[in-house]
């Protein structure tokens, strides 16, 4: 038996040893929770760089594209907290269904 074969059968592949280990690292693990929070974070910054590149843009093209400028400048000031893609789902929806 190979090396590769042994890595194959080892636990790690095992779905039941990813449960012991989630048994063992709980989800509400104070790293774990503040990881995951920070990963949210960082996420959402970097959407908001992309939403401000889409600034440049002329309101036409904006429109094309289903945003206005105004909608692009509220998602982007929105703490971090909060869904920035979400809220421009919901803005969309509300015009499109207002006229």
């Amino acid at each position: 038996m190979s090396t590769y074969d042994l890595q194959l059968n080892s636990q790690s592949n095992n779905p039941l040893y990813w449960d012991a280990l989630r048994v063992q690292f709980p989800a509400d693990n104070l790293a774990v929770r503040a990881y995951r929070s920070l990963a949210q974070r960082l996420t959402e910054w970097k959407y908001r760089r992309a939403l401000v590149s889409l600034l440049n843009y002329d309101d036409h093209v904006l429109e094309d594209i289903g945003m206005t400028r105004g909608e692009l400048i509220m998602a982007i000031e929105l703490p971090l907290t909060q869904d920035a893609k979400q809220a421009l789902g919901r803005w969309r929806e509300e015009r499109r269904i207002t006229g």
